[in-house]
């Protein structure tokens, strides 16, 4: 029986409309010993420290449950998100986040602000949503076309074919991914694509039923 996965995203036809979405800011850090980008392909080697440092974009000031980062591979969640996702699910984190004022990014505010300057309500609290598992998926079977690889980094880079935002994937395309790879796991990012969040079809049905907001599920592979 075949078992698909969805890459969560935000629901582009409420989110440009009702929704807020956000930026972040940083701060970025290096392993030590490190330089920030490889010195052959000039790819970074900095990652998001913890708390992240958010700005609000421009637009409307309606939080969903989900809200979304300017490239929708990072979210942050409310606390109604993640404690439903955390009663079901052991496979997701929820990282503390700072808020800066919009337009000024060096100057940080001790009240999470909306993206138009206002406070949020007393209590309210957005959390950043982090998947714990990486899992490599089957390059055989997926359809991944390696557009590049680092003799010094030996990091790889791949275009993932047939698979179209908000459309989902042609048939017999997509991130396939072996059932021994993922161990169980209900949520994951892949190894060798790791933008896409993606879920099984239990994660997608808790977030359905529990009624939470601003989030989509595209058809992106399956496990083989």
């Amino acid at each position: 029986m075949t078992e698909v996965l969805f890459a969560l995203n935000f629901d582009i036809t409420t989110s440009e409309e009702q929704f807020a979405q956000a930026g972040w800011r940083g701060p970025w850090v290096c392993p030590p010993g490190t330089p920030p980008v490889c010195p052959e392909c000039r790819r970074t080697n900095e990652k998001l420290g913890v708390p992240m440092e958010i700005a609000w974009d421009p637009g409307v000031g309606n939080i969903g449950d989900f809200t979304w980062m300017w490239n929708n591979t990072e979210a942050l969640v409310t606390e109604r998100a993640a404690t439903s996702l955390a009663r079901h699910f052991d496979d997701f984190e929820f990282a503390p986040i700072v808020f800066r004022r919009r337009g000024n990014p060096f100057m940080r505010r001790t009240r999470m602000m909306t993206y138009n300057g206002d406070p949020l309500p007393d209590g309210f609290r957005l959390m950043h949503l982090k998947i714990k598992h990486l899992v490599s998926c089957d390059l055989a079977q997926s359809s991944l076309t390696l557009t590049n690889r680092c003799d010094t980094c030996k990091r790889e880079g791949y275009d993932l074919e047939g698979v179209e935002n908000w459309v989902g994937r042609k048939p017999g395309k997509g991130i396939f991914v072996p059932r021994e790879a993922a161990r169980g796991f209900r949520a994951f990012r892949v190894r060798q694509y790791c933008g896409p969040q993606l879920v099984t079809e239990l994660v997608r049905k808790v977030i359905e039923d529990e009624g939470l907001t601003n989030v989509v599920f595209v058809e992106y592979g399956e496990f083989c």
